[in-house]
């Protein structure tokens, strides 16, 4: 029986888009180092709304900047923030450590470490208050995704999700945002959602 090339071709295609995605979400060690931000506002449009809401800074610090900045003796130390107060309870995370933080992270570009697709974060010690004014120890979960990355000066769309082990769960998504066009007549009663990453793993260099 002869089986056509564009049948051959076609079984290929269908082989390769079965395939599990070859970039894998990262998990930090103890060994790397990471330093990851998030601004957050529950409604505005630009930076100047918008406050600190998340901050990691975890792994070897000191390799890090023993590679890089050499110049720096003065490195800054581990920290695990988190500061989420909404009417309907509040998440708090404040740690000079990084006791019982899990980061995992995968990148749009997964040579470069480029452009976030996930942020998934696990906070073993939380402070965690409802909105009767009950506050208990918590578990907290965070994850801050993106279907694609931004360009030039486009923004694109992300969904921020936190969990507790107390039962609250909040999730918020921003608006793309093109500086290139005019801004959505409705973006102020979306939140904004930016972040950064800073990430080193020696096995790399």
């Amino acid at each position: 029986m002869k089986i056509s090339r564009n049948l051959i071709l076609s079984l290929i295609t269908s082989l390769i888009s079965l395939s599990p995605a070859s970039a894998q979400p990262y998990t930090f060690t103890p060994e790397d180092y990471i330093e990851y931000g998030i601004y957050f506002s529950p409604k505005g449009y630009s930076n100047s709304t918008s406050s600190k809401l998340l901050t990691l800074r975890a792994g070897d610090i000191n390799g890090y900047y023993a590679t890089y900045f050499p110049e720096f003796t003065d490195v800054p130390t581990e920290r695990q923030s988190l500061r989420l107060k909404t009417a309907r309870g509040s998440v708090i995370v404040n740690r000079k450590d990084s006791e019982g933080l899990v980061v995992t992270r995968d990148t749009h570009n997964s040579i470069k470490r480029r452009g976030t697709k996930l942020l998934d974060v696990t906070f073993e010690n939380g402070t965690c208050t409802d909105a009767s004014g009950v506050t208990s120890s918590c578990v907290v979960h965070l994850e801050l995704s993106t279907k694609k990355p931004d360009r030039f000066v486009t923004r694109q769309p992300r969904l921020l999700k936190i969990t507790t082990s107390t039962g609250l769960s909040f999730r918020y998504k921003s608006l793309l945002v093109d500086g290139s066009k005019p801004f959505p007549i409705n973006i102020e009663q979306y939140p904004v959602i930016n972040n950064f990453a800073w990430e080193w793993r020696p096995s790399l260099d």
